[in-house]
């Protein structure tokens, strides 16, 4: 049985602009549970 994916399915790219003195994997990490906090039935709808 395989594995669902966690968090929401994300087909794009995202652009940050990260703040002075922030490190490239700190802000990554913020980015990804941001995007990791919503339900994994949300996969259905589209994402604009």
């Amino acid at each position: 049985m395989a594995r669902r994916p966690k968090g929401r399915f994300i087909d794009g790219i995202v652009l940050l602009d990260k703040a002075t003195g922030m490190s490239s994997n700190f802000a990554l990490q913020r980015v990804k549970r941001f995007l990791m906090r919503t339900k994994p039935d949300t996969r259905a709808r589209s994402i604009r």
